[in-house]
């Protein structure tokens, strides 16, 4: 299943997107969950404190509270993998997303052939980053790595300790699952 959050303060352009990506599940024939938030905060907020992480990110950069490039930069910080897709009726604000590393940008009003090529080129990088797996992080935050930020893993009792870049990790996973995440990527 692919998850993609639509954060899009206008309902208009909200149901106009979400009608396009349910619609390129069909013909795709792809399991798609997406939530809505409408507005950065609401969004900021559901990542601090959720597990779950998001595959896309459809995100309006200019929204009241917190603009949609606050909430990916708050967003990078602890996933570098998702994939960020912008929407703008401004063109200026498009390039803005070189910032946080955006997968692509769309001006709105947005058009079905313009989002299943946006969706392709997203679900191409899902597929390359399938080996991905989330860590809890010293300070309690949950840290997507892939496996070429793991340095080794090794078994504690019926956790892995996963060395990395970013630090020890421990989790309450087996190696052979680990090793099966991971064994396209030359894990042993």
């Amino acid at each position: 299943m692919v998850r993609v959050a639509v954060v899009e303060d206008e309902k208009t352009y909200s149901d106009e997107l979400i009608s396009y990506i349910r619609r390129y599940g069909r013909e795709k024939n792809v399991l798609i969950d997406i939530l809505l938030f409408r507005d950065g905060m609401e969004f900021k907020e559901y990542t601090d404190s959720s597990a779950e992480r998001f595959d896309i990110v459809f995100m309006d950069i200019k929204m009241p509270c917190v603009s949609g490039l606050e909430a990916a930069k708050h967003l990078r910080e602890t996933d570098p993998y998702v994939s960020i897709i912008f929407t703008t009726v401004m063109m200026q604000y498009a390039t803005r997303g070189y910032e946080v590393d955006a997968l692509d940008y769309m001006v709105k009003p947005i058009h079905y052939l313009n989002l299943s090529l946006k969706l392709d080129k997203a679900m191409t990088r899902i597929v390359r980053n399938k080996a991905i797996i989330a860590l809890p992080a010293a300070d309690g935050a949950l840290v997507r790595l892939s496996a070429a930020d793991i340095f080794y893993v090794e078994s504690r009792d019926h956790y892995a300790l996963f060395y990395t870049a970013k630090g020890n990790m421990l989790k309450l996973i087996s190696l052979s699952a680990v090793e099966e995440m991971f064994c396209e990527d030359g894990f042993l």
